[in-house]
């Protein structure tokens, strides 16, 4: 949708303007809670999605929380006008994929503009990529990797419910896995076990340390051909982050040269 901030627009935002206007769907929200020494203030959290990979985290204090939450909707396009840039207080809290937040302050006119119709998206057959070049990615993809940690359900206070919780390996490294909408029965029935191979679809979080690949639903994961024998799956123990990457590459393009020389 043409009417949604482009990824250009929300590369050139600049840390602390307090200017900025942004039109994005809703594609996550966090119930509002209260935090500090004291539980004395109330923040409230959602996340806008440009609709081409961007997921941007919206941070809503105190007096404002009234006014900006009736607005909040899952999948309704929010236009927000005289928003703050901020670097996250705690980078391994900003669940969106840019290095910053938005801050809403009293002056922010936010407004419904309707239901983001997901239809041009979901016909888009996401992209099979390769098990270390996932942090490279900002949009759904799909990729594959063999069972290390089997999912089980795991509480998040963030979120405020269950969620699956596993990992995938390659064989060298191995990559932490969150399925959003996890039913321990239904992945049961699945009957998957350590070092079977899956392939599945989601968006890496690459904000935080370490990364980890976003499901949304068991629907998004099958299990494939092959199998990793378990003497190999437990000797996994390096977790998959763009250093390791980078030096995985430099390390090919080494021997690469080795072989030529």
């Amino acid at each position: 949708m043409d009417i949604l901030t482009s990824n250009d627009e929300l590369d050139n935002i600049q840390l602390y303007d307090s200017t900025i206007e942004i039109i994005g769907f809703v594609d996550g929200i966090e119930a509002p809670r209260y935090v500090g020494d004291k539980q004395q203030y109330k923040i409230f959290k959602f996340f806008l999605n440009n609709g081409n990979g961007k997921r941007i985290q919206i941070m809503t204090w105190n007096d404002e929380v009234d006014k900006v939450e009736p607005h909040i909707k899952l999948n309704y396009i929010i236009h927000l006008d005289g928003v703050q840039a901020r670097p996250p207080k705690a980078i391994q809290f900003n669940n969106g994929n840019v290095p910053y937040e938005l801050q809403v302050r009293s002056n922010t006119i936010v407004k419904s503009l309707g239901k983001y119709e997901l239809l041009c998206s979901s016909n888009v057959e996401p992209e099979c990529v390769q098990f270390l070049d996932v942090l490279n990615t900002s949009t759904r993809v799909t990729i594959e990797g063999f069972i290390k940690t089997n999912f089980a359900p795991v509480y998040n206070n963030k979120l405020n419910k269950s969620i699956g919780c596993g990992s995938l390996t390659d064989g060298e490294y191995k990559l932490e896995i969150h399925i959003m909408n996890f039913n321990e029965e239904t992945y049961c029935d699945l009957e998957l076990v350590k070092g079977d191979k899956i392939k599945m679809t989601g968006k890496i979080q690459t904000t935080v340390d370490p990364p980890y690949f976003i499901v949304q639903n068991l629907k998004d994961l099958s299990k494939i051909d092959g199998h990793m024998p378990l003497k190999t799956v437990i000797k996994v123990f390096r977790t998959l982050q763009k250093r390791s990457v980078e030096n995985n590459s430099l390390q090919q393009h080494s021997n690469k040269k080795s072989k030529l020389d």
